[in-house]
């Protein structure tokens, strides 16, 4: 759908915060790789297991 606006020569990329290691299709570029699902802090509290993320070292490129 965006190509039809796009000039000529445009290249549409995607980008994530998190990537599923299961996940089959990877964005452009992705800053964390997850084993599980990631909860946000503006989504309901998570009672189960969880661990904090790393220090972001640097944006993987697929």
């Amino acid at each position: 759908m965006l190509r039809v606006r796009l000039d000529d020569g445009a290249v549409i990329m995607s980008a994530a915060l998190f990537r599923n290691r299961g996940c089959t299709q990877k964005p452009d570029r992705w800053a964390w790789t997850v084993n599980e699902w990631a909860v946000f802090p503006w989504e309901r509290p998570h009672h189960g297991q969880t661990q904090p993320l790393p220090a972001l070292r640097r944006v993987s490129v697929r």
